[in-house]
């Protein structure tokens, strides 16, 4: 089987999620290894809750990208610490064991006593640097997964709000606690070190490899404005409910909000307010509004005429993103 390697050059989640998807599509029997890396980007698994899964009120303060992937699996923040990889061939010699054992032979070529554990994670000393997640279509097969180099781990909590029970079950206390930058490990090591070792690696399996170029943008253009779609990263989310109560200056406010495919579809204010008019002018302003919460902010504000009680609303919604 011949064998290609890309290495993106582009640091945009997108297009580098996009470039992936279209090897995957238009590859034939060759294998291939991609390489490649994203900037401040929070990437979640196809089928999970991005208002759950990220703190995005934070993200959004400090710019960092949310991209939503083909593949399964949990949040993951990428950035330049961080390196990216991807093998797809063909279904049938396609094999996700021979993957780990070439990613784990090039981390043993530099002194990462690296181990698979369970089915996705990579670890040493029982700490995970790497995740892994697979996409399977008729033909080919794909395998993607992260390696932790050096990071900023005290960033991780920022971004990502991670159920406690998952920490509790595996007996940490945080995400920093259960993830490790390979720096730890080997201060030498380097993105371009690993690089190269896990070329050498592919390339004892499937001989001398081809490097080739990127496809050109306009080849991909139509995934890439898929995957940078606010319907694709917010619309996979499942059908979604709140429900809370609050005090503003005008009186007790219990407000009822379905969400659907990242808009507003239902909501119900029970008030008793003196002002009669403002909870229906609450719902019409706010039905078929994207669930965004800086522009949610900037509507109340208008409807309440005062910054306070918006803001005691986005708090409560805020709240039920983190719960």
């Amino acid at each position: 089987m011949s064998s290609s390697i890309y290495i993106s050059n582009s640091l945009d989640v997108y297009k580098n999620l996009a470039l992936e998807t279209y090897l995957l599509k238009k590859s034939t029997l060759e294998a291939i290894l991609f390489l490649w890396k994203n900037s401040n980007t929070v990437v979640i698994g196809k089928n999970q809750n991005a208002y759950k899964e990220c703190l995005l009120q934070n993200m959004e303060k400090d710019g960092v990208k949310l991209a939503r992937r083909p593949t399964g699996g949990g949040a993951v923040y990428h950035h330049l610490g961080n390196l990216n990889f991807t093998f797809i061939s063909p279904s049938n010699p396609f094999s996700i064991d021979n993957n780990f054992k070439t990613i784990i032979s090039a981390l043993n070529n530099l002194n990462i006593d690296a181990k698979l554990n369970g089915r996705n994670d990579i670890t040493v000393n029982n700490k995970k640097f790497s995740g892994n997640a697979f996409l399977k279509t008729k033909t080919r097969d794909l395998h993607h997964g992260t390696i932790l180099i050096n990071e900023d781990l005290s960033i991780l909590s920022k971004y990502l709000n991670v159920n406690p029970i998952k920490f509790k079950s595996k007996g940490v206390d945080s995400i920093k606690s259960r993830v490790i930058n390979l720096t730890t490990i080997n201060q030498n090591i380097t993105a371009e070190k690993i690089v190269d070792e896990l070329i050498k690696e592919h390339q004892k399996k499937y001989g001398l490899a081809i490097y080739k170029n990127l496809p050109k943008e306009s080849e991909y253009l139509d995934i890439y404005s898929k995957y940078s779609s606010r319907e694709w990263i917010f619309g996979q989310n499942p059908n979604t409910n709140i429900s809370f109560t609050t005090f503003l200056s005008s009186g007790e406010f219990s407000i009822n909000i379905d969400i659907k495919n990242d808009k507003i579809t239902y909501i119900k204010v029970y008030s008793d307010t003196l002002d009669t008019i403002l909870p229906n002018t609450i719902e019409s302003s706010l039905k078929g509004q994207k669930f965004l919460l800086s522009d949610i902010k900037k509507i109340l504000t208008s409807i309440l005429g005062n910054i306070s009680d918006a803001n005691l609303i986005a708090t409560e919604l805020e709240n039920y993103l983190k719960a």
